[in-house]
């Protein structure tokens, strides 16, 4: 009963400590990637973290070259560019 009742609590204590680290952008959903700004980065060549970010509104990147495997969580903060390896060409973008 005791280890329960410990379990219930830590579990409270946890999700609030964790809901007063999270971003206020975030939380308030701003900060989220529009696909529909993501072909925007289409044809750009090694655009920085910030230009992508500045483009999708996105609060995160994650880049890949083509082929290469990834993971396919959606996580709606954060665009996800495709590059070409040799001329670092963005080919695909999208937000996930």
């Amino acid at each position: 009963m005791k280890s329960n009742l410990r379990t219930s609590i830590l579990a409270i204590c946890t999700t609030g400590l964790l809901a007063g680290c999270m971003s206020e952008k975030i939380a308030t959903g701003q900060g989220m990637c529009d696909p529909d700004h993501t072909e925007r980065l289409i044809g750009l060549v090694n655009p920085s973290d910030r230009q992508i970010m500045d483009l999708t509104g996105a609060t995160t990147v994650r880049r890949a070259n083509e082929g290469q495997p990834m993971t396919m969580e959606l996580i709606p903060f954060r665009a996800t560019v495709i590059m070409d390896a040799e001329s670092g060409e963005v080919t695909r973008a999208n937000c996930s």
